[in-house]
């Protein structure tokens, strides 16, 4: 009996032991054979990102995004920190997990090294095999977006957590955990109308003008690749976009990141910055200058927030979002008519005239450089008014003028005057009209068959002296801080030509030296000087202009911009090198100043310390090696 008992409890614990073995096996060969799972990336963008839906682990058809190709996403092991804030945080499991996955998503991952999934395909896939042995609970990962593709919003791109291994319904290891990370990709329509002011001062919507966008010191649109990427040197490629039958220039769809974004308008068959034919029967083009004509802003968002432009008298303009169809403006001219009227137009001999000429300023007049009238009278009549009575019959809108200072010009023997304007001074008279009287005799004993009198307006867009004209060549300025863009006032500058001789301006009356002239400096004689101390200097006016009419052609001449006195609280400008522009003068220059910032004072010896330092080890050095030297003798 002793023996069959012994016999049945030897055969009872081999049972067990055999049995142990084979389940403790039967674990580890199923831990081992699944250490890893396959995540699976479904990148998908969105034009703005819809409300979130959870996951599931499965490939789910609730997404209706599209597939992003471009992104790369990277997985950090988070588990220990998951874990602890699990076991930290009171309540039950839900109220655990949300703050376990709110500490995960805490971590700083900058020194971390993470495992990198492959760069999405075009159908937004990419995946990862990662771990789920962890030595409590499961893996616990930190899944971000590393990499964006052009146009993706990146502050937008939620981190997300996932723990692992997952399971289905059922309880089986799924073969991969499919996820589906959204981006947003906002794309704009950005849009403003065009008018035309016709030589009566009408204004209309302009078709067929043409435009191409750039970002601001940047590069210019290419719709081929939809991205900015076209260089100055490669402009001519750059997409055009026409304003249709209403006026309206639209671009539709763009990607833009944050910036500044500028149109700029190009010669087409309505619009040209060239010359222009003289005789308005011929339906000439409309001159522009002013370029960029339209910008918009785009924010950190990637929306459009605000336009700025110029509106019909040339004032800046901002409107903010949304707009409907309130829409940002742009204005092109035609040079207005100039009239010519008689008191009586049956005359006889010795009978005296009055001949009054009359003329729209333009909207853009200060855009002009020159501004011309001339009055060209038939040699059978005389003049018989002077300087004088014809400068005191000028009349702004029948009322009295102010601030117009004209010159008037006639040479002996000649049957032609001319009254000269500076165009910066009618400027406050635009859209008014200017007029101006002449008296004239019939001369005796002449045939007054068709006498004439012609008056012409000579000025930088058409005029019929185009090929006799002497042309001047100049530069225009806007000083701005770099950082704001707000105009800055009171900023001086000379001008240094390549011999390195500086611009010193005079009187052309009486060639007396100008010292300074503030905004554009127009109608003086340009003379060159050595010292920088005779230099004429140009000061910024209250908008930051300012500028130089007269300057040798910029094919055989640059210029250096030297500021003299920068504003209080920026940095002096480094020198700039220019050229000079024609007389339509279209591109204004950006000077832009930095600020000089604020340092602290942060306590302790600073420089001080250290000189008094360095004083007393330098004099115990000589003491000590004067002794020295005592010793030694003795």
């Amino acid at each position: 009996m002793k023996i069959k008992k012994s016999l049945f409890l030897m055969i009872g614990l081999l049972a067990a032991v055999v049995s142990q073995g084979l389940f403790g096996f039967a674990r580890t060969a199923e831990a081992d054979r699944d250490v890893e799972q396959t995540v699976v990336i479904h990148n998908l963008t969105y034009d703005k990102l819809p409300s979130e839906i959870q996951n599931t682990g499965d490939e789910m058809t609730d997404f209706t995004g599209e597939p992003l190709a471009g992104s790369t996403f990277t997985a950090y092991d988070v588990t220990s920190v998951y874990w602890d804030a699990y076991d930290a945080a009171s309540g039950e499991h839900l109220a655990k997990e949300t703050a376990a996955i709110k500490a995960a998503k805490k971590v700083d991952t900058s020194t971390m090294n993470g495992k990198e999934f492959p760069e999405t395909n075009t159908d937004g896939l990419a995946e990862l095999a990662l771990s789920i042995k962890a030595k409590t609970g499961s893996a616990i990962y930190l899944i971000k977006q590393t990499g964006f593709p052009a146009g993706v919003v990146p502050a937008k791109s939620e981190p997300f957590v996932i723990g692992l291994p997952s399971h289905d319904k059922t309880g089986t290891l799924r073969e991969k955990v499919h996820v589906y990370p959204k981006n947003e990709m906002p794309t704009n329509d950005v849009k403003f109308i065009k008018y035309g002011i016709d030589s009566d001062g009408g204004k209309a919507v302009l078709k067929d003008a043409k435009f191409i966008l750039r970002k601001k010191d940047g590069n210019y649109y290419n719709s081929t690749t939809n991205e900015f990427d076209l260089e100055e040197t490669d402009k001519e490629q750059a997409a055009v976009f026409l304003s249709n039958d209403k006026g309206v220039v639209k671009a539709e769809g763009l990607v833009l990141s944050p910036g500044i974004y500028e149109f700029y308008e190009i010669e087409s068959d309505v619009a040209t910055s060239e010359k222009q034919d003289t005789n308005p029967d011929n339906n000439y083009k409309y001159h522009f200058l002013i370029n960029p004509k339209v910008s918009f802003t785009v924010s950190d968002e990637w929306k459009v927030t605000k336009y700025n432009y110029y509106d019909q008298k040339l004032q800046p303009k901002e409107l903010n979002a949304p707009f409907g169809d309130n829409l940002a403006e742009a204005y092109n001219f035609k040079v207005p008519n100039v009239k010519k009227e008689v008191d009586d137009s049956d005359v006889r001999n010795g009978q005296e005239l009055t001949y009054t000429i009359s003329k729209k300023i333009p909207e853009d007049v200060g855009n002009y450089s020159m501004y011309k009238l001339i009055d060209t009278f038939d040699k059978r009549l005389e003049l018989c008014c002077n300087e004088e009575k014809i400068i005191k019959s000028i009349k702004i809108n029948d009322g009295e003028p102010t601030g117009l200072s004209p010159k008037f010009s006639m040479g002996p023997g000649t049957n032609e005057f001319c009254l000269t304007f500076t165009p910066a001074n009618l400027a406050q008279h635009a859209t008014k009209t200017l007029s101006f009287s002449a008296t004239m005799k019939v001369k005796a004993g002449t045939d007054l068959k068709d006498i004439d009198n012609d008056v012409l307006f000579e000025n930088s867009f058409r005029d019929s002296k185009d090929e006799e004209r002497v042309q001047t060549y100049g530069k225009r300025f806007v000083k701005v801080d770099s950082r704001t863009d707000k105009k800055l006032e009171g900023v001086e500058f000379a001008i240094k030509n390549k011999n390195g001789e500086f611009m010193s301006l005079a009187q052309e009356s009486d060639g007396k030296f100008v010292e300074s002239v503030t905004g554009c400096a127009q109608d003086y004689v340009v003379n060159w000087v050595a010292a920088e101390k005779d230099a004429t200097k140009l000061i910024s006016d209250k908008d930051g202009n300012f500028g130089i009419y007269g300057l040798g052609s910029n094919e055989e001449n640059y210029y250096t911009l030297v500021e003299t006195k920068a504003p209080d609280g920026y940095v002096k400008l480094k020198e700039m090198k220019f050229t000079a522009d024609g007389a339509g003068d279209a591109q204004i220059l950006r000077v832009e100043n930095k600020t000089k910032g604020i340092l602290p004072m942060t306590g302790g010896w600073g420089i001080t310390g250290l000189v008094v330092i360095g004083i007393f080890g330098l004099a115990s050095g000589v003491t000590y090696f004067k002794k020295r030297n005592r010793l030694t003798e003795k």
